[in-house]
Parts: C-alpha cells; structure tokens; sequence
C-alpha cells in the first residue's frame, strides 16, 4: 500500500505542477445574471455526463436513469459559457444516454436563438457564463 500511495503521490503532483503551468484560457463573462442573450454561435469544448439523482427510480424490476449533459462551450471570442441539459426520456443505463436524445460532441457548433444568463463564476482564473432558458435554433 505505501508503494501505491508514493506512486499516486508522484503522478499527482506531477499533474498539479502542468496544470499550473498551463496557459490559462483568458474569458470575460457574456452579460450580467438575468440578461438575455439572442442569436449566439457556440462550439462545443467538453460534455461531460451525469445521472440526474432526483429523477433516477425504479420501474418493476429495472431501474430508469435521467441523464444530463454538461456542455462546456466557447464563442468565437474565446469566452466559456456552460449549459446544463437534462434528458426528457430515460435511459436504461447508468451515464448513457438514449438513443432518442441528441448527444453533443466536442468541435460541433451549437446555432442558440435565445437563452437568459442563469449565473457568472470563476474557476481556476477562467470565467465563465452559465445559461438557462435555452431555445436553440431549428435544424436547417
């Protein structure tokens, strides 16, 4: 066991040493909470999946998982915006979603035709823009 916590120990200040040298990525906030925003042009940088524990429960004998996307994405600026997407069906595995739900990947560009600035943070030096109310625009 102390083998495996020396060799932990190393990786993680090794990791924590990049991470501090990396250029952080410089951002502004998109508006203050409550705004509105229209017409924005986002691509999409990470997603990240989470069961949503709240509506998670049991039918019979197999168990119904909501999943949300976290999507973190950039405007053409560079300035980071989150969006929180739940899923309106459920999936029937844990952290996957369904097939009827549209899963978004990393470099696909998101058309939103309105959304409201749900909360501003900053995180490790970066700033970045939760929306709500989000109303994309229609497939062409």
């Amino acid at each position: 066991f102390v083998k495996i916590a020396q060799a932990y120990h190393s990786v993680h200040l090794d990791v924590m040493l990049r991470k501090s040298k990396e250029v952080r990525r410089k951002s502004r906030y998109l508006g203050e909470v409550n705004e509105k925003l229209t017409d924005l042009k986002l691509k999409v940088m990470r997603v990240r999946l989470e069961d949503d524990p709240y509506k998670t429960r049991v039918m019979g004998t197999s168990v119904q998982f909501f999943v949300r996307q976290i999507v973190t994405l950039t405007d053409p600026s560079g300035n980071l915006v989150v969006l929180r997407i739940s899923s309106k069906t459920p999936s029937p595995v844990s952290c996957q979603l369904p097939a009827l739900e549209h899963e978004f990947r990393p470099g696909e560009i998101v058309h939103i035709a309105s959304a409201r600035i749900a909360r501003t943070y900053e995180s490790y030096g970066s700033k970045y823009t939760r929306l709500s109310h989000v109303k994309f625009h229609p497939a062409d």
